[in-house]
């Protein structure tokens, strides 16, 4: 989530909103339905490009003068193994 002011960048803020299982029959996703509560939210599709997931409610308003934006990725577990990454962890 990354919030502008008059058209410039003033924060951002990261975090890990979910888990998708790949299964033999589809797919389910496991998310935070919102930054502050602790509800999850519970989806099954077929697949990944069949996956419809809604965005995090944030509880902020656009306003004239302020907007937020939230940008989503998705990526494989195993994929931080990679050691070519910042982020990697093995």
């Amino acid at each position: 989530m990354t919030e502008h002011r008059e058209g410039q960048r003033t924060w951002s803020y990261a975090t890990d909103t979910g888990i998708i299982f790949v299964l033999s029959g589809g797919l389910i996703a496991i998310g935070k339905v919102g930054h502050h509560p602790e509800l999850l939210s519970v989806t099954r599709a077929a697949s990944l490009d069949a996956l419809k997931l809604d965005d995090p409610s944030h509880g902020w308003e656009d306003r004239l003068d302020v907007q937020y934006s939230i940008e989503r990725q998705t990526f494989a577990i195993d994929s931080l193994r990679r050691t070519d990454r910042p982020d990697a962890i093995g």
